[in-house]
C-alpha cells in the first residue's frame, strides 16, 4: 500500500509547469483565432520607441488634396516678415498719396459720412469698430493712420488670405512682389475686397483668381500685370466717371509698373511694353469720355 507521502509525490509530478503552461496556451489561441476569423485581436503592447520613417515617404503616391496647395509658397518666414513689413509701408504711402487727409467728418461722392483717410468708421486701439463715422466728428492724423491699418488687418486681409492665399498670404513668401501686393490691397481699401475675389468683377477679380490657380511663373506674372491694369476700370462713382480718379489710377499704375522694373521683377522690355499698354489704357478712357 502507497504512503500518503507517495501518494503525494505521484500527483505534483503530473502538474504541467509554468513554461508548458504558457505552451499550452498559445496553442489554444492559435487554435481559437484560426476557428474565430472575425475575432479582433487584442493590440500587442509594446515599449519599442516610435520612430517616424523617412525615406518610405519618397515611394508613397501624393493625396489628393497635395495638389491645392500652391506651388509658389514657402515656408520661409523671414522673407515673408521682410516682405510684410514693405507692403505695409508701400500700402500707406498709396493710401496717403490717394486719399488725402481730412481731420473733418465729410460726406464722400456716396454720400457716406467719413474721416481721416477714408475710414468710414471708429476703432479703439484693439481694432473693435466702435461707432460710424458721423457729422461733426474729428480726428487726428495718427489716429486716421490707425484706422487705416484696423481696416485693412480685420476687413481687407481676411478676406483677400481666404480667396486668393498664394498672392495674399503673408504669413508666407509667395512671388508676388511687394509693390503688387501692396496696389492690389491698396485697391481693396479704396473699392473694396468684392473687387478682387469676385468672379463676375472681370477686369480685376477674373487675372487674380486665374493667376492664383496658375502655377507657371511667365502667365502668372501676366495674369497679375493684367490684374493691375484692370483697375482702371474702377474710375467711377455712382455711375459718373471721374476725371481725377482716372488720372490718380493711371499714376499708380505706372509707379508700380517702374517699381516693378527697379526689383527686377520686370526687364526694361516687358517695363516698356506694359507701360505703353497702360498708357494705351488711359488715352483710351481719356478720348471716351472727351477730356482730351
Amino acid at each position: 500500500m502507497k504512503t500518503f507521502k507517495q501518494y503525494l509525490e505521484e500527483k505534483l509530478a503530473t502538474i504541467p509547469t509554468v513554461g508548458a503552461l504558457g505552451a499550452l496556451g498559445a496553442t489554444v489561441a492559435g487554435m481559437y483565432s484560426t476557428s474565430q476569423p472575425n475575432q479582433e485581436k487584442e493590440p500587442e503592447v509594446t515599449q519599442k520607441p516610435f520612430s517616424t520613417p523617412t525615406a518610405q515617404f519618397a515611394t508613397l503616391q501624393p493625396s489628393p488634396d497635395e495638389g491645392k496647395k500652391p506651388a509658389v509658397l514657402s515656408d520661409n518666414k523671414e522673407d515673408a516678415a521682410q516682405k510684410n513689413l514693405k507692403v505695409q509701408q508701400l500700402m500707406m504711402n498709396h493710401i496717403k498719396s490717394t486719399e488725402g487727409f481730412r481731420n473733418k467728418a465729410y460726406k464722400d461722392t456716396g454720400g457716406v459720412w467719413t474721416i481721416g483717410y477714408g475710414s468710414t468708421y471708429h476703432y479703439d486701439k484693439d481694432g473693435n469698430i466702435t461707432s460710424k463715422v458721423k457729422q461733426g466728428d474729428k480726428i487726428d492724423e495718427p489716429t486716421a493712420l490707425r484706422y487705416i491699418s484696423h481696416h485693412i488687418n480685420t476687413q481687407v486681409d481676411p478676406r483677400l488670405e481666404e480667396h486668393l492665399p498664394s498672392i495674399f498670404d503673408m504669413k508666407q513668401n509667395s512671388d508676388v512682389p511687394p509693390e503688387l501686393i501692396a496696389r492690389f490691397k491698396t485697391f481693396a481699401y479704396n473699392v473694396g475686397t468684392d473687387a478682387l475675389t469676385n468672379s463676375k468683377r472681370t477686369s480685376v477679380a477674373q487675372p487674380l483668381i486665374a493667376a492664383h490657380k496658375e502655377k507657371d511663373p511667365d502667365k502668372r506674372k501676366e495674369l497679375l500685370l493684367t490684374g493691375l491694369k484692370g483697375t482702371y476700370d474702377f474710375h467711377k462713382d455712382n455711375g459718373v466717371p471721374i476725371l481725377g480718379l482716372l488720372n490718380r489710377r493711371h499714376e499708380k499704375v505706372i509707379s508700380v509698373l517702374s517699381a516693378l522694373k527697379d526689383s527686377g521683377y520686370l526687364s526694361d522690355e516687358e517695363h516698356e511694353m506694359h507701360s505703353n499698354h497702360a498708357r494705351e489704357i488711359h488715352r483710351n478712357y481719356m478720348n471716351k469720355y472727351g477730356w482730351e
